[in-house]
């Protein structure tokens, strides 16, 4: 059985009540840091929810650290991929430019769950073509929120999880290592 399921059978489901952002951050990490496999830290963030929105918060970001398995546990993260067009890497305006020793990312994103409270932002954006006749590409960069240029709008709550805030994400220019950007 997997040892985080297995905890959760034999331990007592009730939890305190949660009802921000502020309060479910320090439960997640507390329950986050007996665990390694993003899966199993995402069923132990569940299990220690008193709601939907804070499983849902905690799947999140077991699934940002499958995607990216080296953020931080201090980090709030979020992804940062939807824009005005959608979601489809044709839709995808924000530019990643490289310049030097750095890159430069412009452009706006529509939607971003857990946004107004992340300190690191994964945005998704097109990447010039390195070689005559190849394409452009999807890359991610790793932006931290506090970055000169960015932007954070809050959006109204939601109807589903309306706990969990969501975002504009702007970003103007904004300059970074070129170690940033992240493989693949």
């Amino acid at each position: 059985m997997n040892p985080a399921l297995d905890f959760c059978l034999r331990t007592d489901p009730r939890v305190p009540e949660i009802d921000s952002v502020a309060r479910w951050w320090p439960r997640h990490r507390q329950a986050y840091a007996r665990w390694r496999a993003p899966i199993e830290r995402s069923i132990a963030g569940g299990f220690d929810a008193d709601r939907v929105a804070w499983a849902f918060a905690s799947g999140y970001q077991g699934a940002l650290r499958a995607l990216a398995p080296d953020l931080p546990d201090d980090v709030m993260a979020a992804m940062c991929v939807t824009e005005e067009t959608g979601n489809r890497p044709r839709d995808i305006r924000t530019r990643i430019d490289a310049s030097g020793d750095a890159i430069v990312v412009t452009g706006a994103k529509r939607w971003t769950t857990l946004g107004p409270e992340s300190t690191l932002l994964l945005v998704a954006g097109t990447s010039a073509a390195g070689a005559p006749g190849e394409r452009a590409s999807i890359r991610i960069v790793r932006v931290p929120a506090a970055a000169p240029g960015v932007r954070i709008e809050l959006m109204p709550e939601t109807r589903f999880v309306p706990e969990v805030p969501h975002a504009r994400v702007h970003l103007d220019a904004v300059t970074l290592p070129a170690s940033a950007l992240m493989p693949g």
